[in-house]
C-alpha cells in the first residue's frame, strides 16, 4: 500500500506540473502577443520619421514612400503630399473609362446566405502576421472580433449580400512600393505597387469568390479546358507538361513545332471594368453574387501615407495587386 500511495502521489504531482506548465505557456503566449501588438502600436504612433507611418517590409526590395521621395528629389521638387499624388497619378492613370454596367439576369434566383462555418474556415487560413490595410485593422483584430461576436460579422456579410453592397471604405488600398531589380530607381514605373486592403473587405471578397469559383467549376463550358492560370486544381506545372507533351508528339511524328509566348504588360493595372460587367451575366451567376462582385470595382481608391497625412486617388481601371478578386477578374 505505501508503494501504491507513493506512485499515486507522484502521478498527481506530474499531472499538476503539466497543468501548471500548460497554464504558464498560455499566459506567456498571450503576453508575447500583447507585447508584439503593443510595440507595433508604439512604433507607428511615436515614430520620428518625417515621412509618415513606417511599414514592416515584406521583401528586401520594399521601398517606403519616404525612400521613393528622397530618390525622386533629384529630378522633381515638391512637398510629400505632392510627391505622393504624382506617384499615384502615374501608377494609376485616371482615363475615365466606360463605367461597368451589368445586364439584367435571366434568373431571379439568389444564392443562399453565408454560413458562420465558412467565415471560420477562411479566418483559420488567414495568417496573423500580414500588414494592416488603410483602416489599420489587422487580421488578429478581425479574428478576435469573430471569436467574441461571430454573429456580428455573419450578419454584416449577409446584409452586404442581400443589398448587393460592398462598402466603399473596404475598397481603399494602401499602396506600398517594391523596386524591380535592375530598373531605374528614379522612374516610378520601376516600382511594383502592392495594395494593402482592409481585412474585412478581403474576407467578404473570399466569401463571394468561393461561390463564383464554384459556378465556374460546375459549369465547365465557362472556361477553356486549356486555361491553367487562376483556376483551382490547376498549376503552371500542368501547362508545362502539356507543352512538353506536344513537343514530344511533334518530334515523334517528325513535324515542326512553333511556340509563341506573349507577355501582357501591366495586365492587372490595364483591366477595363466595363469588360468585366459585360462578361459576368454570361456566366449565369446568381444576381446577388455577380452584382456584389461588380460593386467591388466601383468607387475604388488607392492611398499613400505621407508626413502630411494620407492622400487618396481614384482607381478607375485595373485590379489591386494583392486583392483576392484580381486574379479571378
Amino acid at each position: 500500500m505505501p508503494v501504491v500511495k507513493g506512485i499515486s502521489s507522484q502521478c498527481e504531482k506530474v499531472g499538476l506540473l503539466r497543468i501548471f506548465e500548460m497554464i504558464l505557456k498560455y499566459f506567456c503566449k498571450k503576453a508575447v502577443k500583447g507585447a508584439q501588438r503593443g510595440s507595433r502600436i508604439l512604433l507607428c504612433t511615436q515614430t520620428q520619421t518625417p515621412y509618415g507611418t513606417p511599414y514592416r517590409p515584406a521583401l528586401k526590395a520594399y521601398n517606403s514612400p519616404s525612400d521613393v521621395f528622397q530618390i525622386m528629389e533629384s529630378s522633381e521638387k515638391g512637398t510629400p503630399t505632392e510627391f505622393g499624388l504624382k506617384i499615384l497619378q502615374k501608377l494609376y492613370s485616371n482615363i475615365a473609362p466606360k463605367a461597368a454596367q451589368i445586364r439584367a439576369h435571366e434568373t431571379l434566383l439568389e444564392e443562399e446566405k453565408f454560413s458562420q462555418q465558412k467565415i471560420d474556415d477562411i479566418l483559420k487560413n488567414i495568417p496573423n502576421g500580414k500588414a494592416a490595410g488603410y483602416d489599420s485593422f489587422d487580421n488578429i483584430i478581425v479574428k478576435l472580433i469573430f471569436s467574441s461576436f461571430p454573429s456580428l460579422l455573419l450578419n454584416f456579410f449577409n446584409k452586404c449580400l442581400e443589398l448587393k453592397c460592398f462598402p466603399d471604405p473596404l475598397k481603399i488600398g494602401l499602396v506600398i512600393l517594391f523596386h524591380k531589380t535592375g530598373k531605374d530607381k528614379q522612374n516610378i514605373k520601376s516600382y511594383r505597387p502592392i495594395s494593402l486592403l482592409p481585412t474585412l473587405g478581403k474576407l467578404l471578397e473570399k466569401l463571394l469568390l468561393q461561390r463564383f469559383n464554384f459556378q465556374l467549376k460546375t459549369k465547365k463550358t465557362l472556361q477553356h479546358p486549356l486555361q491553367y492560370g487562376f483556376r483551382e486544381e490547376k498549376s503552371t506545372d500542368d501547362a508545362l507538361l502539356h507543352v512538353t507533351s506536344l513537343l514530344e508528339q511533334a518530334r515523334r511524328q517528325e513535324k515542326h513545332a512553333v511556340l509563341i509566348s506573349v507577355d501582357i504588360s501591366d495586365a492587372f493595372d490595364s483591366l477595363q471594368y466595363s469588360s468585366i460587367g459585360d462578361k459576368l451575366p454570361s456566366l449565369s451567376l446568381f444576381p446577388n453574387i455577380s452584382e456584389t462582385l461588380l460593386v467591388t470595382l466601383r468607387n475604388r481608391k488607392v492611398a499613400m501615407q505621407t508626413s502630411e497625412g494620407p492622400i487618396l486617388w481614384e482607381q478607375t481601371r485595373g485590379c489591386p495587386q494583392g486583392s483576392c478578386s484580381g486574379s479571378a477578374f
